[in-house]
């Protein structure tokens, strides 16, 4: 026999022989009820008084007093009332004399009615004096579920463990505002989790949180636990709700290939040959060591043999990819579906194989469509203003460069038209078209929008060009808009009464039905009570109505608050938009400085020099600020300070730190009020970063290009150019500079590295001249591998050139072969360390064709090139140049011989020679220097155009100032000894260059000397004008050859 049953049968049993106690049946008696049990209110932390309901069920009066005894379980509170009497059918609602104070738990209350002590009760039942009620009160955590990502993991893959837990929290909207945190573990194992502290859970809002680290389990069977609160740090009604268990299977690693991407290998025009390229990444957690093929299908067909994907011995790794492409397609116009498939025989073993797969649609050819039909509000109220919309795709692989029209039509209403201009392929546009106010309530309208209505555009597909959406229009509402909200005062100090204005308009198409409510909030809590806008009986805030409300009073305190008006914020009024009822704005009451901006001047500052650091402080706030001090730090090491006076509210001042700048990247910190004097409403809007950069970069430069003179037709020319590196740092690499003639290239020389200062030559191939003017152009650093502190806008030299056309008159020539030196070129000036290239022009003058020959360059009687001569006919020139010379400071005697070996016949040995004369640094003696005692600077010294004999030119020279005050600047120039005239500047700044020109020179031929002088400062150039007079008479021809002999240049003896 089952227990239960057992005591039931004694039950009965004992009931049949124990004597009845009180009345006995039959006899009339008073039978006392608890009928219900309740409470007045159930507050947290609040006073609460309960009740008992009690009735007199029997057919006579209780005449005694009896004791009604009201207890709760667990709490230690029980309270005893007394009744005098009740009479038969009569009910008491008795309540306890003392409250109990509300604790967030489960309580059970009970009311026992009539307790006699003796245990006798005069009633004709006593199983109904007794009834209890049981309630919670508080927040209670409960934690309902665990969530694995990915449900299903594998091992060795990354598992995200996450628990929803939620604040059921009972008899009122309790917060839990202790922090605590959620833990996980994974039984038979020794991983354990935990969550970051959660700081607040409200009630009724379930949440998902996840662990703070990833679980990467192995393969096997677990169980996950997850417990809320493990610390019990929040006092909530039942603990019993915060666990919750998750079993889970961990399958064993595998690879997933995943095809991420599928699309031609370029955007192809009609005609071209693409590939169609499939990328396939490696989504799985184990390498993919087998390999596979990819198959490529276009328009349903297999395109082409399956590809290997070209896996190497090391596989594919997790997160590793590989892309494999198609052979060759030829894309003709229209829309094509491009499918790759990647391990099609299934040769390996994956996680997943749905994904294996990807089609995409190439529209091969212009191909406009309408890719999106929208309009403002949606939905729209009638006769409410609605802006129309559509956006324009051109979907195709080709431009579409025709401008086109854009139709939209709502039909038998409303159509508009627009211009789409050219767009690219893959390019899009947004145009608003107009604006509609829909006649009918309750209605749907189809909207129509066409792409290139008009056909302009020459299209792939024209059947794809229409679009229709659906505009549903309800009836006429309201839209209720909260804007300009503001303070009155505008800027109330801190303790000051302030009100809070907003401006409230109707954009909508109908009156409110009610009276709206406006609610004022200063950081979330209500200022005062809400405001009304009345609407009243005759609809007075009717569409295009516009209202100002006004809060209560607000007394201001220090701070930043955000201060928000919220018309109808229980929204009882159906609008056609709800987003716009509320604005908000953030008010700083009290002083506030702002770092606003933070700039330096120069911002082109060379490194070491001193720059101002400036800072924009300003006054955000609702108080005067007296002084603001602003402190600055380049990388965080403190560099100054100034001081923001007496700043308004609304006000800004600039105030400016100097820095000696240094070379590198550089963090530059400002902090207003560092030492926190100021009370201010915030402190986070002190302080402001930027970064700046101060670096020493090259700068190259073509500072000049130089040929033969007088160039005529069928001359084998070369051309040279001088390099330049004019920047703060050397050049570490190698770098390019091309030659062109009318755009067409006659050279490309590298050069490998230049110091700061330093200057080469670069010089190009021959060209051969033809008649009329050409452009000479020189491109330093070609391929932009240098960067260059001013860019490379200066990178690029031209100069023109023109070749005389053939004389029909000139004497036919006549007689053995005639080799010339009719001319010698060099850099002009020429500074000590520079790399100098000379070039040298040597014709046949003579009346036969020339052979092959060598010709030597010396300098000062060192030979620096033997330049072989190409053939040469009859009145034909060429230009040659030396070796590469490192210029040393002084005057220099350059030597140019034709023919040096005697391999022409010729009819005039004596004129195969040619000296000229150079200044390499100034005139003046190292010593002496060329500053003068105000720190005036001179040189280079040159002309404004070619020195050529008979033609006009003017000689220049650069003037820099090196001292600290502006001077006045005025510079002699002298020719050969005489004075040719005066230049002058006034106010030359420190550290500043200037050019000055003196007056017109007309040179005669043979060599020059200019010289500018300024006070003590001097500087000086040579000049050849032409040929050589007996002013410079040249070494004979034998004692060149002497020399040539000495340096070992001759191959065959005299």
């Amino acid at each position: 026999m089952r227990l239960g049953t057992l005591v039931a049968a004694l039950t009965l049993v004992f009931a049949a022989f124990t004597p009845v106690v009180g009345a006995q049946p039959g006899t009339a008696a008073p039978d006392i009820e608890v009928t219900d049990v309740g409470w007045d209110q159930l507050v947290l932390d609040e006073p609460t008084t309960f009740t008992a309901t009690v009735h007199n069920g029997g057919d006579e009066a209780r005449e005694e007093p009896f004791d009604v005894v009201v207890s709760l379980e667990d709490a230690g509170f029980e309270q005893t009332v007394t009744v005098d009497q009740l009479n038969a059918s009569e009910t008491v609602t008795v309540s306890t004399p003392e409250p109990w104070t509300a604790n967030t738990g489960r309580y059970t209350v009970n009311a026992t009615a009539d307790v006699d002590e003796g245990g006798t009760l005069d009633e004709n039942r006593n199983a109904n004096n007794h009834r209890n009620r049981s309630f919670a009160i508080g927040p209670d955590l409960t934690l309902h579920e665990i969530r694995l990502d990915p449900s299903t993991p594998i091992e060795g893959q990354g598992v995200q463990v996450s628990a929803k837990i939620e604040n059921v929290a009972r008899r009122g909207e309790h917060d839990i505002q202790t922090p605590f945190t959620v833990s996980f573990d994974v039984e038979e194992t020794e991983v354990t989790l935990t969550t970051d502290p959660i700081q607040q859970l409200r009630p009724n809002d379930p949440v998902w949180v996840q662990a703070n680290q990833a679980w990467t389990p192995e393969e096997g069977s677990y169980t996950v636990n997850a417990e809320a609160d493990p610390d019990g740090n929040v006092t909530e009604i039942s603990e019993d709700n915060n666990t919750a268990q998750r079993a889970v299977t961990v399958k064993a690693a595998q690879p997933d290939l995943v095809l991420t991407d599928v699309s031609p290998s370029q955007r192809p025009a009609p005609g071209d040959e693409v590939a169609v390229q499939a990328t396939i990444e490696n989504q799985g957690t184990a390498d993919v060591t087998d390999g596979f093929d990819v198959r490529f299908r276009i328009n349903g067909t297999t395109h082409g043999p399956d590809v290997a994907a070209g896996i190497d011995e090391d596989g594919l790794q997790p997160g590793e990819n590989v892309t494999v492409s198609s052979q060759a397609w030829t894309a003709s116009e229209g829309s094509h579906q491009l499918e790759a498939i990647a391990d099609p025989a299934d040769n390996v073993t994956e996680s997943r194989s749905g994904n294996n797969e990807r089609v995409r649609t190439v529209h091969v050819g212009p191909d406009l469509v309408v890719s999106d039909v929208l309009w403002t509000p949606d939905p729209t109220a009638v006769r409410h203003e609605t802006s129309i919309e559509a956006r324009v795709l051109n979907q195709g692989t080709v431009d579409v460069t025709e401008t086109t029209s854009l139709d939209v039509e709502i039909p038998d209403e409303v159509s508009f038209s627009a211009d789409v201009s050219p767009l690219g392929a893959g390019d899009s546009v947004q145009l608003t078209v107009g604006t509609w106010e829909a006649p009918t309530e309750n209605t749907t309208y189809p909207v129509e929008a066409r792409a290139d209505a008009d056909e302009d555009a020459s299209e792939i597909d024209e059947d794809n060009n229409l679009r229709e959406e659906q505009m549903v229009v309800t009836e006429a509402r309201p839209d209720l808009v909260t804007s300009e909200v503001r303070l009155d005062p505008p800027t109330p100090a801190s303790g000051e009464d302030a009100r809070i204005e907003a401006t409230i308009e109707n954009n909508g198409s109908a009156a409110p039905e009610e009276d709206i409510e406006v609610q004022f909030r200063v950081d979330g809590e209500p200022v005062g009570e809400p405001g009304t806008i009345d609407n009243g009986p005759v609809e007075e805030f009717g569409p295009g109505s516009s209202t100002t409300v006004t809060s209560d009073a607000w007394t201001t305190t220090t701070g930043v608050h955000e201060v928000s008006v919220h018309a109808d914020p229980e929204g009882n009024e159906t609008e056609i938009r709800e987003d716009n009822n509320e604005a908000t704005r953030e008010e700083a009451i009290g002083p506030d400085a702002q770092l606003v901006d933070i700039d330096r001047s120069p911002e082109d500052a060379d490194v070491g020099e001193t720059v101002n650091v400036d800072v924009v402080v300003a006054n955000a706030g609702t108080e005067t600020i007296d002084d603001v001090p602003v402190d600055v730090l380049v990388d965080g090491e403190p560099v100054g300070n100034a001081t923001a006076e007496q700043l308004e509210p609304g006000a800004n001042a600039t105030v400016s730190v100097p820095w000696a700048s240094t070379e590198g990247d550089h963090t530059v910190r400002a902090v207003a009020d560092p030492g926190g004097l100021v009370s201010e409403a915030r402190e986070d809007n002190n302080a402001r970063e930027e970064s700046f950069s101060a670096t020493t970069s090259a700068d190259l430069q073509a500072t000049a290009i130089r040929s033969s003179d007088d160039p005529r037709t069928g001359d084998k020319l070369r051309f040279t150019a001088r390099v330049a590196n004019t920047g703060t740092a050397p050049v570490e690499g190698s770098f390019t500079t091309t030659f062109h003639v009318d755009d067409e290239p006659i050279g490309t020389v590298e050069l490998d590295g230049m110091g700061v200062g330093n200057s080469t030559t670069a010089v190009s191939d021959t060209w051969t001249a033809e008649p009329g003017s050409h452009t000479v152009r020189v491109v330093v650093d070609a391929d932009d591998a240098v960067r260059e502190e001013d860019g490379e806008d200066d990178n690029e030299r031209t100069t023109q050139i023109r070749v005389a056309e053939p004389d029909g008159d000139q004497p036919t020539r006549s007689g053995p072969v005639n080799l010339t030196v009719s001319g010698i070129s060099v850099p002009d000036p020429i500074a000590p360390g520079d790399a100098v290239t000379f070039l040298a022009t040597i014709g046949n003058e003579g009346g036969q064709r020339a052979p092959v020959t060598e010709a030597r360059i010396l300098i000062d009687g060192e030979a620096v090139g033997q330049p072989e001569v190409d053939e040469l006919g009859a009145g034909q020139r060429i230009s040659v140049t030396s070796d590469t010379w490192n210029a040393t400071r002084g005057e220099h005697t350059i030597t140019v011989i034709a023919d040096v070996l005697d391999d022409a016949d010729e009819s005039d040995e004596e004129d195969n020679e040619r000296v000229k004369r150079i200044q390499v640094g100034n005139a003046t003696s190292p010593d002496e220097g060329n500053e003068a005692d105000g720190g005036l600077s001179l040189g280079p010294v040159s002309t404004t155009e070619p020195v050529q004999a008979g033609q006009t030119t003017r000689p220049t020279v650069e003037a820099t100032n090196r001292g600290p005050d502006p001077v006045d600047v005025t510079v002699t120039f002298y020719i050969d000894g005489s004075q040719l005239g005066e230049a002058s500047l006034v106010g030359l700044d420190p550290g500043q260059t200037a050019t000055l020109e003196g007056p017109d020179w007309e040179p005669t031929p043979g060599e020059h000397t200019i010289t500018a002088r300024a006070d003590d400062a001097q500087a000086e150039t040579l000049v050849d004008a032409g040929e050589a007079t007996d002013d410079a008479p040249a070494p004979g021809l034998a004692a060149s050859i002497a020399a040539l002999a000495a340096a070992g240049f001759l191959r065959r003896r005299w």
